[in-house]
């Protein structure tokens, strides 16, 4: 007998769920399933129950896109898929140029576009139980994902043990906003969100599920625990009263290395107003983007 279930995956959240659905298994349904996988519906809820972001539109034409650019004042913006992922065909949109130069077919319902958000990109990581936030880990992005990719860069995730002090918001009580808004009962969730220089969030884009890359590694090495065993305990628990039989649809194992740094130092494009919270023992991974091997850097002395 499966008592629960569990999907980590991302791309296949939608079909995992609906397949679990029909096991009879306490799920997603259709309307949280577009509020955590289409980033206009997401959008929309995050306004729905008082969630900042940035502005935003459906694009269903080159034509829709123009018209947006030219009503944010010609201003940059970014045009992406609705349910991309790892900031992929994600473009910077400059000018009525750059419109016309996309080689993308524009297929109603599939892309969008935001206004460009120049506040620094962090994520928060978060488990949930019962509706409950139990907790939530910060990462910070000293060279966000969407630059990286762009510019075939080295991305990075810092955990930060400790809160700055700057932040004008506590990253729990943040999360349980939006769990509680979307009715989200048992998981995990990773956020991206734009912290501006005086702490003030605005919500990117979350997941419901534990981060890609490395983060989750990350904060369990950083904070001493196993956030894996956590959340499958915490779904186990909530179900496995019987004697019944849990199954997780498992995340691919992929090479995982990682370096410890107990002491602060400085790494490129590091934001003076972290330093303190980078000075309690903490894990940096570097990884390329575009590739499913990671690898982190020694930055030898």
């Amino acid at each position: 007998k499966i008592d629960c279930f569990l999907s980590d995956s991302e791309y296949y959240l939608a079909f995992a769920n609906r397949f679990a659905r029909k096991l009879g298994l306490e799920v997603l349904n259709d309307e949280q399933i577009k509020w955590v996988r289409d980033k206009v519906y997401m959008k929309e809820k995050f306004r729905d129950i008082g969630i900042d972001t940035v502005d935003f539109q459906a694009i269903n034409s080159k034509e829709e896109l123009k018209n947006f650019f030219l009503e944010n004042g010609s201003k940059r913006i970014v045009f992406k898929p609705r349910r991309g992922m790892n900031s992929i065909k994600t473009y910077i949109i400059d000018s009525i140029k750059d419109i016309d130069d996309l080689d993308v077919i524009i297929e109603p319902g599939k892309y969008m576009a935001e206004n460009f958000c120049y506040d620094h990109e962090w994520s928060i990581e978060s488990l949930v139980q019962n509706g409950i936030v139990l907790d939530s880990y910060v990462t910070y992005i000293p060279n966000p994902t969407l630059w990286a990719t762009i510019n075939n860069e080295l991305n990075c995730h810092m955990t930060v043990p400790k809160i700055p002090n700057f932040f004008k918001f506590i990253p729990k009580e943040f999360i349980q906003q939006i769990v509680t808004g979307m009715q989200l009962e048992n998981g995990a969730m990773t956020i991206e969100v734009f912290i501006s220089e005086d702490g003030y969030v605005k919500a990117s884009e979350l997941g419901w599920r534990l981060p890609g890359c490395q983060a989750t590694l990350n904060h369990s090495y950083s904070y001493g625990i196993d956030i894996y065993n956590i959340l499958i305990f915490g779904i186990v628990t909530l179900f496995n009263m019987n004697g019944g039989f849990c199954m997780q649809l498992k995340i691919p194992d992929y090479e995982r290395v990682f370096r410890r740094d107990p002491e602060y130092k400085e790494y490129p494009g590091m934001d003076s107003k972290v330093v303190e919270a980078l000075k309690k023992d903490h894990v940096l991974t570097l990884y390329v983007p575009d590739t499913a091997r990671w690898f982190v850097s020694e930055q030898k002395e």
